[in-house]
């Protein structure tokens, strides 16, 4: 009979048998805004979209972590598998609330711990690659961010970070060009067990899974393993 074994892990520390790699790395959204009659909108002349890539390993599960330096509740993502980078009307068209829908990118697999139980939903998306499960992609993906500047939370935003235009009540008529810092990280993670025969780390059998007794704070994953070893559970 085949018995499941479960070790419980942090996703903030990522140790005991569990191998990743990845460096956060610092990225601009670069904007040019023109106002109207205190109507906020992109100008046509400006990029006003963040976009890069990112990679799903096989048999691998791997974290994507979008970060804002400014304290925005959401931005709109938009995540394609075409090798191209999205456009901005495509990601104000067609791209998901970032976090709070982040479930809705659940079609790459069926791991995804971006709105965790309990709290406020994380920043962030899970995506694995797992024998067992089907559909599975891996490769190259690209992605696109922007900002919903119809969102009286960004335009109030904005008025606050630039009040000599935007925020100025008495200037009906002006352009503005700004840029929004975010720290975005891909991280490759795999369970790994010591295999005695082998006196090395083997990763045959193991699955990185999500915890069921995630909070908002705190995100957990285990390995699942097929092993004839002992992992307690999460």
């Amino acid at each position: 009979m085949v018995q499941y074994f479960r070790k419980s892990i942090f996703v903030n520390v990522l140790k005991q048998s569990v191998s990743e790699t990845g460096e956060p790395e610092n990225h601009t959204l670069p904007l040019v805004l023109s106002k109207r009659n205190n109507r906020i909108s992109f100008n046509p002349a400006g990029i006003n979209i963040l976009t890069f890539n990112f990679s799903i390993a096989e048999n691998k599960t791997t974290a994507l972590f979008i970060t804002p330096k400014s304290n925005f509740s959401y931005i709109k993502l938009f995540i394609t598998e075409e090798d191209r980078k999205p456009t901005l009307q495509e990601v104000w068209s067609s791209g998901i609330k970032f976090p709070a829908d982040g479930h809705l990118y659940s079609n790459f697999s069926d791991f995804t711990l971006s709105n965790s139980t309990g709290g406020s939903p994380q920043w962030s998306l899970f995506f694995t690659y797992n024998a067992s499960n089907s559909p599975n992609f891996t490769g190259e993906f690209n992605a696109g961010i922007v900002i919903d500047i119809n969102s009286t939370e960004i335009r109030d935003w904005l008025r606050e970070e630039d009040s000599s235009c935007l925020g100025n009540k008495l200037d009906l008529r002006c352009d503005v060009t700004m840029e929004i810092s975010f720290e975005i990280e891909v991280r490759s993670m795999e369970c790994l067990y010591w295999n005695k025969s082998q006196e090395a780390w083997s990763k045959d059998g193991c699955e990185v899974r999500t915890c069921s007794k995630n909070t908002a704070s705190v995100l957990k994953l285990y390995c699942l393993s097929l092993q004839v070893s002992w992992f307690p559970s999460c």
